[in-house]
C-alpha cells in the first residue's frame, strides 16, 4: 500500500477538506467477476465503518473481470469531508470479491485532524 504524502511516518494523518491517493497492489489467486472495496477505523475498542462514495472497485479502478497470477493496483481518491470528526487509530483498507473472500487487506495507523 502507498498513500503519497505519508511515506516514512508513524501514521497517515489526514486533514479535513483534503484529497489523498491509496494504491494498493494485489494479485488474485483465482478469476475475480467484482472486487468491493471495505474500510473501517478501530479507535480503542470501537470499530466504525467509513462509507465510501464508490466501494464497488469495478467502476473507477480495476479492469473487471481479474485474471488470476495478475497484478493489479487499486487506485481510490479519498476527499475528508469538511464536517469529519478528529480522530486517531487504526485503519483497515479491505478488497474484496464476489464471495466475501478477501483479495488484500491492509492495516495503517493514521487519522483526521
Amino acid at each position: 500500500m502507498f498513500i503519497p504524502g505519508c511515506e516514512g511516518v508513524e501514521s497517515c494523518i489526514m486533514r479535513r477538506g483534503e484529497t489523498k491517493v491509496v494504491h494498493i497492489q494485489f494479485m488474485p489467486y483465482r478469476p475475480v467477476e467484482a472486487v468491493t472495496s471495505i474500510v473501517h477505523v478501530e479507535v480503542g475498542w470501537f470499530i466504525f465503518p467509513v462509507t465510501l462514495n464508490e466501494p464497488n472497485a469495478c467502476l473507477h479502478s480495476l479492469p473487471c473481470p481479474l485474471a488470476p497470477y495478475t497484478n493489479y493496483e487499486y487506485v481510490f481518491n479519498i476527499t475528508i469531508d469538511e464536517s469529519s470528526r478528529t480522530f486517531s487509530g487504526k485503519i483497515k483498507w479491505e478488497l474484496t470479491d464476489e464471495d466475501g473472500e478477501d483479495l488484500a487487506c491492509v492495516e495503517f495507523a493514521g487519522g483526521i485532524s
